[in-house]
């Protein structure tokens, strides 16, 4: 007979895994969208568009590359979480530990 306490211990065992890294990925991910916010600034203070199409398919393909099919509808995620439609001030950062 199968001993299902130990398959639940292990499964409470991923399940807490996985929310850890989900709280690494949002802290990234976070961290990520504020430094993009940074680079849109600076093109826009600079006289150049918000957005970087050219960039934006350099960032898909290394999604792809990296997961596969789903990657795109990652990047499409991340990269619109990152679009800076009214940018923040710099004082909305996440702050760096």
């Amino acid at each position: 007979m199968a001993d299902h306490s130990t398959h639940r211990a292990t499964t409470s065992e991923h399940r807490d895994r996985i929310d850890q890294l989900d709280r690494a990925l949002i802290h990234l991910l976070a961290l990520r969208r504020d430094l993009s916010w940074q680079v849109q600034r600076e093109r826009v203070a600079g006289g150049g568009p918000a957005g970087d199409p050219a960039r934006e398919r350099v960032v898909v393909r290394r999604y792809l590359d990296g997961l596969g099919e789903g990657g795109s509808i990652v990047a499409a995620a991340v990269l619109g979480l990152c679009r800076g439609v009214d940018l923040p001030s710099p004082s909305d950062a996440v702050p760096v530990p």
